[in-house]
């Protein structure tokens, strides 16, 4: 559902809520109700389409293939082959779309000859076998014709319809650079007309007909498609282009061992010297510097040097930490004042100075110092000679507890130097170790490689030599080519889906032109939109279902809105559903002001247009009226047409132009209905026709007669023609109280209704309100409960009866 505005929306067929401003369901499908046979034919259109394609459309046959990679792999030593990430599927499936396979099946199953036109159902191998195509011949058209019992005379397109072979049945024979078996199936044929196509075109396509996909994301299977109007060609394909992709392989896979194995068997006689020629060199080194394990010697040197580095590293650590703790003391003290706590007691912080006793007493000391100075401070001021006397105390403390951590700061660095200087001894020491021991750990360590080159080489060599032998186990045929006994296109299932949403979408989209073009009102919401005014009442169409224990449905509109039916005691009435919504009119509108002196009392019923129901809705309001007692007299004033006498079938004359040119009396032209319940209808009808209508409704003729009615009724209802056509209505408006403007929905247009509430608000006409009569209920929110409703009412009015 789209989302837009009620002005959008009022150029189209549609209309929206306005709190939400968003399309409302039963718009469209209301639509699609009145618009049905659109939308039917469009769907039916859709499906002669799928039928015609499944008729049309040549059959296409499926060849289908898979293979299966293993992880066996006897080939190469893994030494020599690049390791990579790549998996190997996907690897495998690029190199399956290969050109060179294609060109390859191309030339094998001569694809490059087709059958253009044959019988339906006719393929390549029901008329030749063994298609062989040089790769010289032309690109060209040939006609098969069958001249007499096993002979068929070959002609070439464009050649003057000069033969150019004749071939037999079952016998290889040669057209221009082909070769191939005729069929016996030929001579049973129309003439066949044959193609020779390029052969780089004829690849290229064949190329990308194949479809090489993996089976799955974790599988290392690949699947292999193509389809074909020829099912065997379809197989032949497939099992052509798996042979050469399986030699392709084995062909790689021997060459490759073959040349690995001779690499190996070189190496490995180079090995085999070099390891004897460092084993030699080895043992006679330990024999000439009689030597059994020198690396005890060593390790002791370097285990010493280690905690010679350990333990000058912990001093270097505690000598910088104390030299930062001193600085930062210096500097806070010169920035201190004379009151201020000393800082010389974050000393006492350090771990060292902490564990040193004299260290330890001295801060004890400038700690009591300063707190008795801190007590005089509270009674005298810094100049008080006790106070200064603490002061130069703590002064005093401050410079022995500094004394104390320089010198404790001057040990740790003279620890340092001992501690390098000693380093430098054992460092001169460990370069003094006998050349000796590096070269023994050099010949010890080289027949050691050596050897396990050798043995891994030898390994690699068995394996290779193996893998020449064998053919590739990594590749498995898991399903052979084969193809399809049913065509896979076209497929009727999705050709009937197509056809029907195709379809859908074309009788939608007349269903929305119609309903864009189409200006007339339906809904309440419509209406109030081109009057600007309120909607005073409406009216359903309802189509009611059969009466309980009925075989018969009633019409498709039973009880239309517009319809007067015929009600007890031979009087026409609306019907009962018509009836509750002019009940439902009175109530809303005209009860509370009419009846009161002064009130509204005389209405004028009109409509944009002639045929929008003005003078069935005028009928049905007074006799809703009526029936409820209230003495109400019904004016026919279309002086131009009337309308009242029809629709309670009585003579036209005498009426109202008569009474307004004073040929009859008002109440010899009155006449009177029984409308049921002891209750009367008094109705006027038109009379004879008049052509100055207006000049008539004008007249003091018609104020009197206006008058007398006021006079003798409670409500005075007056018919009137369309404003669209003429202007009596708008002239007759400014005798009465009100005016109710009668628009009917899927008739009236939104631009009418508003030219005739305009023409009314021109002349000041007292507008009541817009009733909008023969309303699907569908479309304007009724819904199912008038249809339950109607059919009691109805049922009740016959039990009256």
């Amino acid at each position: 559902l789209a989302r837009t505005t009620p002005g959008a929306l009022r150029h189209t067929g549609f209309s929206a809520d306005p709190d939400t401003e968003v399309l409302r369901l039963r718009d469209l499908t209301g639509a699609v109700r009145r618009r049905w046979p659109l939308l039917a034919g469009g769907i039916a259109l859709g499906l002669v389409i799928a039928a015609a394609y499944m008729w049309w459309a040549p059959r296409m046959y499926e060849g289908i293939a898979m293979l299966r990679l293993d992880d066996k792999q006897a080939t190469l030593p893994a030494v020599y082959t690049r390791t990579h990430d790549v998996d190997a599927v996907v690897t495998e499936v690029e190199v399956l779309r290969a050109r060179a396979f294609a060109a390859r099946t191309v030339d094998a199953l001569g694809l490059r000859v087709e059958v253009a036109s044959a019988p339906r159902g006719v393929t390549r191998s029901m008329l030749m076998d063994s298609v062989l195509v040089a790769n010289a011949a032309d690109t060209a058209t040939y006609r098969f014709t069958w001249s007499q019992p096993g002979d068929i005379t070959v002609t070439r397109e464009g050649a003057a319809g000069q033969n150019i072979a004749v071939l037999h049945a079952g016998t290889a024979g040669y057209v221009n650079g082909i070769r191939l078996v005729p069929l016996r199936q030929l001579g049973m044929t129309d003439p066949i007309v044959v193609r020779v196509r390029a052969r780089e075109a004829t690849i290229d396509e064949l190329q990308k007909a194949v479809h090489v996909t993996r089976v799955g994301p974790q599988a290392n299977a690949i699947s292999l498609r193509y389809d074909a109007r020829d099912p065997s060609l379809a197989q032949g394909v497939l099992s052509t282009w798996i042979d050469a992709y399986l030699s392709g392989r084995q062909r790689s896979q021997s060459g490759e061992a073959r040349s690995t194995a001779a690499v190996l068997r070189a190496q490995l006689d180079t090995l085999n010297v070099e390891l004897a020629t460092s084993e030699d060199a080895f043992q006679r080194f330990r024999e000439r510097e009689r030597v059994v394990s020198p690396e005890t010697e060593a390790t002791t040197q370097v285990s010493r040097l280690a905690q010679l580095q350990a333990d000058r590293a912990s001093v270097d650590a505690e000598q910088r930490a104390l030299s930062e703790l001193l600085s930062s003391v210096r500097d806070a003290a010169a920035r201190a004042r004379p009151e201020d706590p000393s800082p010389y007691r974050r000393i006492i912080g350090f771990p060292t100075l902490l564990r040193n006793q004299s260290a330890s007493q001295l801060l004890n000391s400038l700690s009591e110092v300063e707190n008795q100075r801190a007590v005089l401070l509270t009674r005298r001021t810094a100049i008080d000679p006790d106070v200064r006397i603490l002061t130069n105390r703590v002064h005093e403390l401050e410079d022995q507890v500094r004394g104390v951590a320089e010198s404790y700061l001057a040990g740790l660095s003279a620890q340092v130097a001992a501690d390098d200087a000693e380093m430098s001894r054992f460092g001169a020491q460990l370069g003094r170790i006998p050349q000796r021991e590096v070269e023994y750990a050099r010949l010890q360590r080289q027949p050691a490689i050596l050897s396990q080159l050798v043995s891994t080489l030898a390994t690699r060599l068995k394996e290779a030599q193996v893998a020449e032998a064998i053919e590739d186990p990594s590749v498995q045929v898991v399903d052979p080519p084969y193809a399809s006994t049913t065509p896979v296109q076209p497929r009727l299932p999705v050709a009937l889906a197509l056809g029907l949403f195709a379809g859908s979408l074309v009788g939608g989209a007349g269903v929305f032109a119609r309903e864009r073009v189409d200006r007339s009102v339906r809904t309440r919401s419509d209406v109030a939109s081109a009057s600007s005014g309120p909607v005073i009442g409406a009216v359903p169409t309802l189509t009611l279902p059969p009466p309980a224990g009925s075989d018969r449905r009633p019409s498709r509109r039973a009880l239309r809105a517009g319809t007067p039916a015929v009600a007890t005691r031979s009087a026409m009435m609306p019907s009962p559903v018509a009836e509750e919504a002019y009940t439902r009119l009175y109530l809303n509108v005209i009860e509370g002001r009419l009846w009161t002196d002064g009130g509204m009392r005389s209405l004028v019923v009109t409509s944009p247009l002639p045929g929008d129901g003005k003078t069935t809705s005028a009928v049905n309001l007074a006799l809703t009226l009526a029936r409820r007692g209230i003495r109400t007299a019904l004016v026919d004033a279309d002086l131009r047409r009337g309308g009242v006498d029809t629709r309670f079938n009585v003579p036209r004359g005498p009426g109202l132009a008569e009474v307004l040119r004073g040929s009859a009396p008002l109440a010899v032209a009155l006449r009177r209905l029984d409308v049921g319940r002891g209750q009367e209808l008094t109705y006027l009808t038109t009379g004879a026709l008049q052509h100055d209508a207006p000049a008539l409704l004008t007249s003091d003729a018609m104020r009197d007669v206006h008058t007398a009615l006021r006079d003798e009724f409670q409500a005075i209802i007056f018919d009137t023609p369309p404003l669209a056509a003429v202007t009596d209505a708008t002239v007759l408006a400014a005798l009465v109280d009100g005016v109710i403007l009668v628009a009917r929905a899927g008739t009236t247009g939104r631009e009418a209704i508003e030219f005739a509430a305009e023409e009314l608000r021109r002349v000041h006409a007292p507008l009541v309100g817009t009733m909008l009569n023969d309303v699907d209920p569908d479309d304007d929110g009724y819904g199912a409960a008038y249809y339950a409703y109607a059919h009691t009412t109805d049922e009740h009015a016959g039990s009256a009866t």
